[in-house]
């Protein structure tokens, strides 16, 4: 992870105000730009990958296994 584990739940917690103010339950982060931001996880732009913080519980993180470090 490229920042500590206090930075990734500051950056978690700002997403889950944002879907909070939202009325949302769920974002959809799979922009490279905001992925980086949010996770520290970057990849080529050919490769699909997600996060999806949720307002109440854990966040998860999708990608293809073809993608998955071994």
């Amino acid at each position: 992870m490229m920042f500590s584990k206090a930075e990734f739940a500051r950056r978690i917690g700002l997403a889950r105000t944002a879907i909070d103010a939202a009325s949302a339950d769920l974002l959809l982060v799979d922009s490279g730009e905001l992925l980086a931001w949010l996770t520290g996880y970057t990849l080529s732009e050919t490769m699909y990958r997600a996060a999806f913080p949720r307002r109440d519980g854990d966040a998860w993180f999708t990608l293809r296994a073809l993608d998955e470090a071994s």
